[in-house]
């Protein structure tokens, strides 16, 4: 289990507290202890189970999800990363460069620093 309390990073180097809200069987919920209750800013990390036999398979969820008001109307923006793998087979070599590469298409420049430019690109469609 992770830490009660994780301390994740923004884009301009600010640390966020996520505290722990809610363990369950499946994962946690945490959220920013500097966000408001109006416009909550959350993180989820969730497993489940599927299939049978050799076909089963275990995935796991990040979330991020924030709640924005402007003016009269209120947003909800998620990004999620989701991992599947095999039950009956050690993957996790493959997902560590998975996810490396990932962060490396993400990302720019020696310091893990998030191109706006392709976050873009990905948003509206490209790949």
């Amino acid at each position: 289990m992770l830490s009660g309390t994780l301390t994740l990073k923004d884009v301009a180097g600010t640390d966020h507290s996520f505290a722990t809200i809610n363990y369950d069987n499946g994962g946690a919920t945490r959220v920013d202890t500097a966000a408001s209750l109006a416009e909550p800013s959350v993180l989820k990390i969730q497993h489940t189970s599927s299939g049978s036999g050799n076909s089963k398979v275990d995935r796991h969820l990040i979330q991020r999800q924030d709640v924005v008001i402007d003016n009269a109307s209120t947003y909800r923006v998620t990004t999620n990363v989701t991992i599947t793998n095999p039950e009956s087979f050690d993957a996790s070599d493959i997902v560590v460069d998975q996810l490396r590469q990932i962060i490396d298409l993400l990302t720019s420049g020696t310091t893990p620093t998030v191109d706006d430019s392709l976050v873009s690109q990905l948003l509206r469609g490209e790949s």
